[in-house]
């Protein structure tokens, strides 16, 4: 799939998680978290399992959304969204 996709997908999962539909938002975050390394730029796999810790933040799912989290960093280090959402946690 083209980068564009992924990014279309990233965006359409953010906006599910904005209404509050976490489940939806979480299919699509990992639909792009679990494309091979090769095909998916490693800041959109990061922006992914990022977007993934927020669904799990907003089940109350503190241990899994640092896993999320921690991934993220692992995958784009500079990643200063999910760095912050460490700490807060």
């Amino acid at each position: 799939s083209a980068p564009g996709d992924d990014e279309a997908t990233l965006g359409s999962a953010r906006v599910c998680l904005a209404l509050g539909e976490a489940d939806r938002a979480m299919r699509l975050f990992d639909l792009v978290a679990r494309k091979p390394a090769n095909t998916v730029p490693a800041v959109l796999r990061a922006d992914a399992h990022f977007g993934m810790g927020r669904c799990r933040l907003q089940r109350n799912q503190r241990d899994q959304a640092r896993a999320c989290f921690e991934q993220a960093l692992a995958l784009a280090p500079g990643h200063k969204a999910a760095a912050e959402a460490l700490q807060a946690l």
